[in-house]
């Protein structure tokens, strides 16, 4: 746009420059005018380039500044990353112990009542053995009581 405006320029000096009509100093007043015309739009184009040079760093600072973020958010999530699976990693060795420890114990439970049952069933056999011994005592010492009563008539008649 701007180089075509420049060609339009050029075109209208030239014609005033080839114009027969007009006098050379009021071509040069035209001429004059266009030049200071054309200073002025370079003048506003040279502020707005400085504003859009100063707004285009600013996008450039915003960029480098929202790449730097998500370069730090990309480390964060690959550390974030890296602990979970550590974590998991953890996890499973906890289950792992933990069904060991599971396996273990139910072992130990098992034996323990096995060994309570075994016991169990000693003392059941041996109060059984107990109470047959005392029935057994009990008989003994009623036929001691017998023998001594015949031993006791036998001996008064011998007397």
């Amino acid at each position: 746009k701007i180089l075509e405006e420049g060609k339009a320029l050029q075109k209208q000096a030239s014609d005033i420059f080839k114009s027969t009509e007009l006098e050379a100093e009021r071509k040069l007043e035209r001429l004059f005018e266009m030049l200071k015309e054309h200073g002025e739009k370079v003048k506003e184009l040279k502020k707005r380039k400085l504003i859009h040079e100063r707004g285009l760093k600013e996008v450039q600072r915003e960029r480098e500044n929202l790449e730097l973020e998500v370069k730090q958010q990309k480390g964060m999530t690959e550390r974030l990353q890296k602990v979970c699976r550590d974590i998991s990693a953890q996890n499973k060795q906890f289950e792992e112990a933990n069904k060991q420890i599971q396996t273990s114990e139910e072992e130990r439970r098992n034996e323990i009542n096995n060994k309570f049952e075994a016991s169990v069933q000693e003392l059941h056999q041996k109060m059984s053995e107990e109470e047959s011994m005392e029935s057994l005592q009990t008989k003994n010492n009623q036929l001691r009581e017998q023998f001594d009563m015949i031993s006791e008539e036998h001996h008064a008649l011998d007397f």
